[in-house]
């Protein structure tokens, strides 16, 4: 193979793209698979509002993917009103990244709204189910499924 080409390969069910020095640079689904670094929690803001979720671009791709499954990430919540902001998709054993994460630190007993402070998640591999909780410090907790399934998050001292 000369310098410069690229050929397909079929991998493990996957169509990858190596250049001719053998790196691999893209898998079927375009995300990034070569040496360069991903987004770090560094390019995460890390203060947040009680509307924000986990549908950052620096955890997770256009897709819904994301490549940083077991990583710890640490925000700042700012103080909010709990009655404006009282529901979570899921529980303590896993909230669906769509669910906002101030609110759900609080249904979780990792925030008090009316102080506000630092909580850190753990991103979790995808689920299909998010059971519905009881209700916990002003936040109710909401079912949700997914037939594709939606990544998710828990709380990490």
């Amino acid at each position: 193979m000369t310098s410069g080409t690229t050929k397909l390969v079929l991998a493990l069910t996957s169509l990858v793209a190596i250049n001719s020095t053998g790196c691999l640079l893209k898998s079927k689904t375009g995300s990034s698979t070569t040496s360069a670094p991903t987004k770090s929690a560094k390019e995460c803001k890390p203060d947040l509002v009680a509307s924000d979720d986990a549908r950052m671009a620096c955890i997770i791709d256009k897709y819904g993917d994301t490549e940083r499954v077991g990583d710890v990430i640490t925000f700042n919540c700012a103080s909010f009103d709990v009655a404006g902001h009282n529901s979570a998709y899921g529980t303590e054993a896993g909230f669906s990244f769509m669910s906002q994460i101030c609110p759900s630190a609080v249904y979780a007993g990792k925030l008090d709204p009316t102080t506000g402070g630092q909580v850190k998640i753990e991103l979790l591999a995808k689920q299909n189910d998010f059971p519905a909780g009881e209700p916990k410090n002003g936040v109710k907790s909401i079912k949700n499924h997914s037939d594709k399934g939606v990544h998710a998050y828990r709380f990490v001292d």
